[in-house]
């Protein structure tokens, strides 16, 4: 199970970086920020610290989550919060075995819900590149 806690939102994170309307910050990012923020574990934080630190990475939007075992099943529910709001704009569960078809599954639920574009184009390192100078 403790492998789920990291491999679930790196899962996530690159279902959704792959929709080019979502710019994702790194988990390497997000964990500086916190070790200023929040000194101690991330699963000893409360909700305004998370918001905090989604606030210093620029980020629009938080999505947060749990993850449970029940016998061989997951279950995993996942919420999308406004950063400026704390409005839930979104939020799903999906159970299943197959933890791979789950997170694929609440990317595109996510995806849905946030009315972000079905078919997601691959930008190449190039095309980031470029667009990220031309700003």
């Amino acid at each position: 199970m403790a492998w789920l806690g990291r491999g679930v939102p790196g899962l996530l994170t690159t279902g959704l970086a792959q929709i080019p309307e979502v710019d994702i910050v790194s988990s390497e990012r997000t964990d500086e920020i916190f070790r200023d923020v929040a000194p101690t574990s991330i699963d000893a934080t409360n909700r305004g610290r998370m918001l905090e630190v989604a606030r210093r990475a620029g980020a629009s939007a938080l999505v947060t989550g749990s993850i449970f075992r029940a016998g061989a099943d997951f279950r995993i529910d996942v919420r999308v919060e406004d950063v400026a709001t704390g409005r839930v704009v979104a939020a799903h569960s999906v159970s299943g075995l197959n933890i791979f078809l789950l997170a694929d599954d609440l990317t595109a639920r996510v995806r849905t819900s946030l009315k972000l574009s079905e078919q997601a184009p691959t930008r190449g390192i190039p095309e980031l590149i470029d667009s990220d100078l031309m700003k």
